[in-house]
Order: C-alpha cells, then structure tokens, then sequence
C-alpha cells in the first residue's frame, strides 16, 4: 500500500484488482471441539494464571497439545469451521503458547508468579520469549 501510495501521482486512481474468488468451502464434516470453551478457561486460570508452577502448567499441556493436534487432525481432514470452531482454535492455540511459555521461564517477573521459583532471574530470563514458528493456524508440533 505505501509503494502504491508513494507511486500515486495524485491525479489518477489506479485501477483496482479483479475482485479474488472465494475459495471453495472444505469438503469435510463441521469441526467438534475437544474441549469446550468453559473447561479451557477454567484450566488456565487455574494452571496458568497469577500463580503457576511445573505441576499445573504440564497439566495444562497434557490437555492443550491433544486439544491442538485435534484440530490439526480435524483440518487436514478437510473439516470445516465456523466462527465457534474459529474461536476454539484461536483459544487452545493461544493457551497453548501461553502454557509452554510460561513453563520455560522459571522465575517470577510481574504479574506472573511461579511458585517453584519465586525469585527473578535476571541473568537467565531477562529477555523476551518467542515462539514465532507456532503462530501459524497449523504448525508441527515439537
């Protein structure tokens, strides 16, 4: 948009691109989540909210990683989603790089307490965590 805009030379439109088909819908059965939206609140706040610890957040993963290759299961299947199934993905995806990062950084900072390790740590964690190559809708898993 900004080469575009740059290139405008203030007199002409340029003309639009042909409008892009839709994609033609998934061929599959409607997606069923594995865990309801409910339960999966309920288990972060209580696995990976202010207080955490090894315990709570493996927990967590051991409902998360199968909830999330479900879903991979369920869209290489062709199953198609809604914007239920839309949420559930975005849900379990977003716990699931909460939990694994929250299991990595074994201190205390902010807002955030481990409670197996109630000190900071600035030598070994002062640094941000990223996990960019499980962004993606469908990623391997680990």
């Amino acid at each position: 948009a900004g080469i575009a805009m740059f290139a405008w030379n203030g007199h002409e439109w340029p003309e639009p691109p042909p409008a892009r088909l839709p994609d033609p819908p998934p061929a599959g059965a409607p997606f069923r989540p594995v865990v309801g939206e409910e339960a999966l609140r309920e288990l972060m706040w209580k696995t990976a909210g202010i207080f955490r610890d090894r315990d709570g957040l493996t927990h967590a993963l051991s409902v998360l990683e199968p909830a999330w290759q479900a879903i991979v299961s369920s869209l290489s299947a062709g199953n198609s989603l809604d914007a239920s199934g839309w949420r559930q993905v975005s849900l379990v995806g977003v716990g699931r790089l909460i939990a694994r990062a929250a299991l990595r950084r074994e201190e205390s900072r902010g807002g955030h307490s481990r409670t197996d390790f109630p000190a900071k740590d600035d030598v070994h964690f002062c640094q941000h965590l990223a996990e960019l190559r499980n962004v993606a809708l469908i990623a391997e898993a680990p």
